[in-house]
């Protein structure tokens, strides 16, 4: 972080730190050699600062597998609904549950005409799932990360279990839950990504995303074609994915408080004042 004038010149707090700083950190991911000099004048507390490292050791990150790993499953997700909605409300409108294969020629007019009418209405609530929004926005600033994913990922297991449910108004807690969901998860990845790895790469690492996930949305239609209309079994799939990212989320977080303890031992700590000795007293240092 270069000299003491050049950490005044940023606005950084002074720091004395012992003279082994190579034993304050861990590896990143086992035998490869990527260290999370994570900056010890950062404040930051909703995630960890990884925007100092290279292209390449960011990419090597738990925290950039994790992050794009989520994005990907719960977009394919969220995809295939929209590819099944229409063939799923007219399968529950015509009272089918499970068996949409045999019940569906059996339907008469005025089940197909109600399927019509609940497409209709997902027509319309689904772009109002940007009013929600600024709610994940609000929680990214105020709560760790590992937070956040799991409430976004709570949404899309709502979602999925509303989805299984043989009845035709559930569908419509189904389709307000996942107009919001989808968005969430935008506005999740996108800020998380920014917060985390910083602005340099940011253009490189969403694209890359962008990117794979143009890939893995490849494999929507053929899913669909093997599975629909058995909705109960890939969403039943889908939501048992989505408890693994419970884990994943707690992992990131027991990281986090792990790498800022090895920081907080590497240091001259003062347990009376619960800051960094040296800190400035105008909020610097790690709280």
């Amino acid at each position: 972080w270069g000299d003491e004038d050049d950490a005044n010149r940023k606005g950084f707090p002074r720091m004395r730190a012992h003279s082994h700083d190579s034993d304050v950190f861990e590896p990143l991911l086992g035998d490869l050699d990527v260290i999370p000099e994570v900056p010890l004048e950062s404040t930051n507390q909703l995630c960890l600062d990884l925007s100092h490292l290279t292209l390449k050791q960011q990419l090597l990150t738990p925290e950039w597998a994790v992050l794009l790993l989520f994005f990907l499953v719960q977009l394919l997700s969220s995809t295939y609904y929209l590819t099944a909605v229409g063939d799923q409300l007219e399968c529950w409108a015509c009272g089918c549950a499970g068996n949409c294969l045999e019940c569906v020629p059996q339907c008469t007019t005025e089940n197909h005409k109600l399927g019509d009418s609940w497409l209709t209405i997902f027509g319309v609530i689904y772009p109002l799932g940007f009013i929600t929004t600024p709610l994940c926005g609000y929680l990214q600033d105020r709560y760790h990360i590992s937070y956040l994913m799991m409430f976004v990922n709570l949404t899309f297991v709502l979602w999925q279990f509303c989805a299984i449910l043989p009845s035709i108004q559930s569908q419509a807690v189904t389709l307000v839950i996942f107009s919001s969901a989808r968005q969430f998860l935008f506005s999740f990845f996108f800020a998380g990504v920014g917060s985390t790895f910083g602005y340099d790469n940011f253009g490189f690492l969403t694209g890359l995303a962008n990117g794979i996930s143009a890939v893995v949305l490849l494999l929507n239609a053929p899913l669909y074609a093997m599975t629909a209309p058995q909705f109960t079994m890939i969403y039943t799939l889908f939501g048992f994915v989505s408890l693994i990212f419970f884990f994943l989320a707690y992992y990131i977080r027991r990281r986090f408080l792990r790498i800022r303890q090895m920081q907080l031992d590497g240091l001259d700590w003062d347990a009376s004042e619960h800051v960094i000795a040296g800190a400035t007293a105008d909020g610097g240092g790690i709280r």
